[in-house]
């Protein structure tokens, strides 16, 4: 009897505990960017900045927060950007791309 009384405490004691942790699984996306033809375009992830970077191309993203920033040295040609996750796609095309993930939410500004 106390072991069964002792297994259901136990038990009760792991419930209370994980339901009151919050998860830190993080969501995938893919962010892709491409353009009619290649096109070379500079990046910032979070203040690090990445120059020289040649459509199309594709990246994971797993963290709860980011920020980008994508710009075509070809003013004349726009970046296609295409975010995709577990909630949905969204797809934009601008000469330069403001990207903010947090957490479930993304929003997207952009300017040609």
């Amino acid at each position: 009897m106390k072991k069964a009384l002792l297994s259901v405490i136990g038990i009760l004691t792991i419930l209370i505990v994980f339901s009151f942790c919050s998860s830190n699984f993080s969501t995938q996306r893919i962010i892709k960017i491409t353009s009619e033809s290649q096109n070379e375009f500079d990046m910032v992830q979070n203040g690090v900045i990445t120059k020289g970077i040649k459509t199309p191309y594709e990246f994971i993203f797993s963290e709860r927060k980011g920020d980008f920033i994508f710009k075509s040295k070809n003013n004349d040609q726009e970046l296609k950007i295409n975010v995709n996750s577990k909630y949905g796609n969204l797809i934009v095309e601008w000469n330069t791309v403001v990207l903010n993930v947090e957490n479930n939410d993304v929003k997207i500004y952009g300017m040609n």
